[in-house]
Order: structure tokens, then C-alpha cells, then sequence
């Protein structure tokens, strides 16, 4: 059985439709659990109006989007969880193509599927199909996550993950008090210990209607994760193939937070933090378009990427 966790903050205007995209689901074995976390407005109101008994109802006090989670994960009663956010939706085959991956692949600690992003103008945008573009076959499994993510981008979105229970057992559960990135560092943690299982189908839908990224520009966030580095660099549990993926995806982290001091306006912090980079485990052509932007006027370079941007976050 599947546990589905919706972890839900003031979702009124939006959670009728995750909900339902969840009940039109045509694998019908799951439990539905939508945790309400602390919402002030009419969010549980819109929760009663359904009767399934397959959904469960939980409230408490606001704590953030990772303790709602956790409190998921922890009423669950499946095998299996998975996540999907109160402004997104599944397509009606996203269980049944996951119950076939793990047929398929059983030994894995996470089961991924493709998705697609809806633009606030109503575009759709096939995100996951075009990462993974290069990859022969529809599904496939790969023992290095890191690697995926270092040869091909993120792959990845929450609302399209799946994990056996047992795997948060291993890695922990989401961290708490994190402005930014607490669901990357829960999957990095599980690439570090299992392989994963993908298919590059698409069954799910992120809305960027209700996404406030843009705002996150003014700020440079610490990538949790960074904390666990060590110890999983120095753990006989971890395979050497995935220590050494995890030291490129480091190198290209640090390039990806220069880059974000770049478009700040901090181009001294941009620079130091270029310096510490073993260049020889990044891409040329993202280091070359770094010392680029380090060169050019602050005010231009913004202007580029407000203009690449703009259909994205319209």
C-alpha cells in the first residue's frame, strides 16, 4: 500500500484539486494523509467536503513544511510514500506506473517519475523529458543519483518521488528549520546509501502559479546538505563510485552559489568563492559563463537572466 502525504499551510484556493487528482488515482490501494499545518484559513473546510474513507485528517501547530511531512510519514501505514503539494497534482496513472517501477526494479530506496511544469499563463513545460532526453528507454535504474544529477540536471521534483518507508529509517527525516533545499538534502541523503528506479513517463503536474522563487534571488542559501558531506565521505556504507559523485556534485555547488552571488550583486563573495573550485570536476562551459558574468556590469548581467527568466516565473 501507498502512503500519499499532502502537507498543507492556508491551501484553500488550491488543495480541492490535488486532492482529487489524488481520489482519481486508477491504483486504488493507498492511504491519503493531508496534514494541516496550522492553516488560518479555510483549508480544513475544504478537506471535509470529501468523504473517502481512504483520507486521513491531521492538524498541527504551523511548523513548516518539513515537520508536516514528518508527521506524514510518521502516521503512515504504507510500504511505500509518497509526496505531492497542495497547489500540484498527479496524473490519474502516477501510482500505478510507480507500483510497476518497483515491481520492476525492487531492490531500490527511491522510485522517480517525470513531470511537468504549468507556467502561470496556463504553458506546460516538459521539464524531466527533456533532462533526461539522453538517456535511452522510458524507465531505467541508476546506483549513483549523484551522478544522474551531475551529467544531467535535476531531475527531479518532490510531488514525483517515491521511497520505501523503511529507507527514512536509514537516512533520517526531513530537516527542520530550513529556508530553502530541505527536500534536496532528503534525497541527496538517500543517494548516498540506495540506487533509484526512474521513468521518464509523465505522470505529475508542478504548478508554478503559487511559487514565489523569484523572491528567493536577494539571498544565497547554504545547501543543507553540506553538513552531512563528511560524514559520508568517511562512511564504509557509502560506495566509493557514489564518494567520488558526491566530490564533483561539491565542486558544482560551489559553482551554482557563485553564480547566485553573481545575480545578488556580490561579486566579491562570487570570486572567493570561484577560487576554491577544483575546475577540473566542472563543466567548462558553466565555469567559462561564470568568469563571463564576473567580468561583465551587474546591472547587465540581471538584465540577461530577468529576460531568460521571464517566461518561466510570468
Amino acid at each position: 500500500m501507498f502512503s500519499v502525504i499532502i502537507p498543507a499551510y492556508n491551501a484553500e484556493k488550491f488543495i480541492v484539486r490535488s486532492i482529487k487528482s489524488v481520489l482519481d488515482q486508477n491504483y486504488t490501494d493507498f492511504e491519503l494523509i493531508i496534514v494541516d499545518d496550522g492553516s488560518i484559513d479555510g483549508t480544513k473546510g475544504q478537506i471535509e467536503q470529501f468523504s473517502d474513507n481512504r483520507i486521513r485528517y491531521v492538524y498541527q501547530e504551523n511548523g513548516g513544511v518539513s515537520a508536516a511531512r514528518n508527521k506524514g510519514i510518521l502516521e503512515s501505514k504504507g510500504e511505500y510514500i509518497c509526496f505531492l503539494d497542495s497547489d500540484d497534482e498527479w496524473k490519474p496513472d502516477h501510482l500505478s506506473l510507480l507500483c510497476k517501477l518497483i515491481e520492476k526494479y525492487s531492490g531500490c530506496g527511491l522510485y522517480v517519475t517525470g513531470y511537468d511544469i504549468r507556467l502561470s499563463n496556463g504553458e506546460i513545460v516538459h521539464k524531466s523529458e527533456h533532462i533526461l532526453r539522453a538517456i535511452d528507454g522510458e524507465n531505467f535504474e541508476s546506483d549513483d543519483g549523484f551522478d544522474l544529477l551531475n551529467n544531467h540536471g535535476y531531475f527531479l521534483n518532490t510531488n514525483t518521488v517515491c521511497c520505501r518507508k523503511d529507507v527514512f529509517y536509514k537516512v533520517g527525516l526531513f530537516a527542520k528549520g530550513i529556508k530553502n533545499g530541505e527536500d534536496d538534502d532528503m534525497w541527496y541523503r538517500i543517494f548516498a546509501y540506495y540506487s533509484l528506479a526512474i521513468s521518464k513517463k509523465v505522470t505529475t503536474v508542478y504548478d508554478r502559479l503559487n511559487c514565489g522563487a523569484t523572491g528567493q534571488r536577494g539571498e544565497v542559501f547554504e545547501t543543507a546538505f553540506l553538513n552531512r558531506l563528511d560524514g559520508l565521505l568517511s562512511s564504509s556504507e557509502v560506495p566509493q563510485h557514489r564518494k567520488n559523485s558526491i566530490l564533483i556534485w561539491f565542486e558544482r555547488n560551489k559553482l551554482s552559489k557563485a553564480r547566485k552571488y553573481i545575480l545578488t550583486g556580490n561579486k566579491r563573495e562570487a570570486f572567493k568563492t570561484v577560487k576554491t573550485i577544483d575546475y577540473k570536476k566542472v563543466k567548462k562551459k558553466k565555469l567559462l559563463e561564470t568568469l563571463v558574468c564576473l567580468i561583465l556590469p551587474y546591472k547587465l548581467v540581471r538584465r540577461v537572466i530577468d529576460k531568460r527568466d521571464m517566461a518561466y516565473y510570468r
